[in-house]
């Protein structure tokens, strides 16, 4: 079941990367749905994920330079630099998602600022940066949520893990009795 309910988040991912890609916009949510998988399942099998999802998308859109295997990989990279262990809140998710954001939108804004000849193009893009940078903040969380609640209904496991108690609360206290007795 888990294996179709990724599948199932990948083909939306596609669809909207195809749709965004029509509309001529910049997207990264399949970055975003590649980064969950790795969370919900492990980081070889988003690896695998993000080179297969980017060669699907390159020949997709028929690109000369397919290099959207390699954006996602490094997309994926750096949200698992950000944060390296296990998310307890979906907060956790927002500087992961920013990061992914950034390094998605600079690896494909780099490939088309190379093919470019136009220097006004060099504004607009750091303006893509900042958007699709604090859009990547407050998207990687809601995505989060509305994911691991779809896959708590089919009896799937969350990105959200349960925090672990330290030692220190498990511990049993020691209560000492103070010298000379109760009567002193």
């Amino acid at each position: 079941m888990r294996t179709v309910y990724v599948f199932a988040l990948l083909g939306f991912a596609f669809l909207a990367e195809l749709l965004a890609g029509r509309l001529d916009l910049p997207f990264f949510l399949a970055a975003l749905v590649v980064y969950y998988v790795s969370l919900t399942t492990s980081l070889g099998i988003g690896f695998a994920v993000s080179i297969g999802f980017g060669i699907l998308l390159d020949l997709a859109y028929g690109r000369d330079l397919p290099v959207t295997a390699a954006i996602l990989a490094a997309a994926l990279l750096a949200g698992k630099l950000i944060r390296l262990k296990a998310p307890t809140h979906p907060f956790e998710t927002a500087l992961p998602g920013m990061g992914i954001a950034l390094v998605a939108i600079l690896g494909g804004g780099i490939v088309r600022l190379s093919l470019s000849t136009q220097p006004e193009q060099v504004d607009e893009f750091l303006w893509e940066l900042i958007f699709f940078g604090a859009l990547g903040l407050f998207l990687m969380p809601l995505l989060t949520l509305l994911f691991d609640a779809a896959g708590s209904r089919l009896g799937l496991g969350a990105a959200i893990c349960e925090p672990k108690a330290s030692f220190e609360r498990l511990r049993p206290r020691r209560v000492r009795e103070p010298r000379g007795g109760k009567n002193q």
